[in-house]
């Protein structure tokens, strides 16, 4: 609500220690941490599921990642000329397999190292595993964190006192992230 960082808590409940997020300025936001983390989790591992997770990247600013951006865009054109190739009968199917299949190795190590680069080596690991999901579960806690720093900022609002949990008080704001090749 005031745009700082919530902290972490205990508080004593009848029915034992319970989680709980707290606004370091004034109280004002106090929640219990269980239903926000599981409806940002949900909502990770969603956006993590969708086919254009590699297109998150920002532009480049660095000239490395502004080189990698150039190979991924020149290998996306050698895979495009391939396939043109191979639909006006200048190459046959084996040629095709193999070529595409080494081109595709060339954009997977090109695509990978451009998120190290924009993202940091803990976010690449999750964005570039062929199951990025899976790869988020597994990661340890301080991967998942950034993973979710790269995708999202988390705002909560206060929420009326009582056992109900409004996923309306809790605000996903997507970053934005354009696709540099």
């Amino acid at each position: 609500m005031c745009d700082q960082p919530v902290r972490s808590h205990t508080s004593s409940q009848p029915t034992g220690q319970q989680l709980r997020y707290r606004c370091p300025e004034g109280g004002h936001v106090t929640r219990s941490a269980s239903p926000i983390d599981d409806l940002v989790l949900r909502s990770t591992r969603a956006r993590l599921a969708k086919p254009d997770l590699r297109n998150l990247l920002a532009k480049p600013a660095s000239k490395e990642a502004r080189k990698a951006a150039d190979e991924i865009s020149r290998l996306r054109g050698r895979m495009e000329q391939t396939r043109l190739d191979y639909d006006n009968d200048l190459i046959d199917g084996a040629r095709y397999k193999a070529k595409t299949a080494k081109l595709q190795a060339q954009l997977d190590r090109a695509e990978a190292a451009q998120v190290r680069l924009m993202a940091g080596s803990e976010v690449a690991g999750t964005l570039t595993a062929p199951d990025p999901v899976a790869a988020f579960d597994q990661a340890p806690l301080g991967v998942q964190r950034a993973v979710i720093t790269f995708l999202m900022t988390v705002r909560l609002n206060p929420a009326p006192r009582g056992r109900h949990f409004s996923p309306e008080s809790v605000r996903i704001e997507w970053r934005e992230h354009r696709g540099a090749g």
